[in-house]
């Protein structure tokens, strides 16, 4: 998936990445939420340059084409050629770092609302970040896990069932003593503790 520098119109921006867009005085949403991201300014003056190194290896390449018995013309063309491609893939160097870091911040993001809506205690969400090598952005700009493509509610919601410790103390002792019950009166299940730990949670 490809993201624009801006967008016309909030809808057109992928869902998870549209913290990352500000709309300026013209109505146009513009990229600001990625730090040391270059201006349009820089990216239009790196698009003219690569776009003059482009220029400059289809001439090089008519050169040879025209003369290429002529052994200085060759190797002319050759330094050419290889200065272009050096160009060329520190442009896509760049494209391939900021592109990582918009995916890593959207499944952070992700992981981060996962884990506060469902009351996960802040000294256990670090545990759940550790999981984000397991997600990637597929092409609808949704985070789901690279194995299944399951989306982030449905997998934070198998995890709990596997990790009940990422829950607050007081409710998971409550989902299995007695005298703790957050339920009086009948069997308190995980489904429950987490709604429970939900209303709680909205209503601080």
């Amino acid at each position: 998936m490809n993201l624009h520098m801006n967008y016309a119109s909030e809808e057109e921006i992928p869902s998870s990445y549209r913290d990352l867009y500000s709309r300026n005085e013209s109505g146009v949403w513009h990229l600001t939420g990625v730090e040391n991201l270059p201006s349009p300014e820089e990216n239009s003056k790196l698009k003219a340059e690569l776009e003059q190194s482009r220029s400059a290896l289809q001439r090089s390449e008519r050169l040879v084409r025209r003369f290429g018995k002529n052994e200085a013309e060759a190797e002319a063309f050759a330094s050419a050629h290889e200065q272009m491609k050096t160009e060329l893939e520190q442009a896509r160097s760049k494209i391939r770092e900021y592109t990582g870091k918009l995916r890593s911040d959207a499944i952070d993001r992700a992981l981060r609302d996962a884990a506060s809506m469902r009351g996960i205690r802040p000294e256990a969400v670090r545990d759940v970040l550790a999981r984000a090598s397991l997600f990637t952005v597929n092409e609808e700009g949704k985070v789901v896990t690279e194995e299944k493509g399951e989306e982030v509610s449905a997998w934070m919601d198998e995890q709990l069932q596997l990790s009940p410790h990422w829950l607050p103390a007081s409710r998971s002792a409550g989902a299995h003593s007695p005298s703790g019950n957050a339920f009086p009166g009948k069997r308190t299940t995980l489904s429950d503790l987490i709604h429970e730990t939900w209303n709680l949670t909205t209503r601080r």
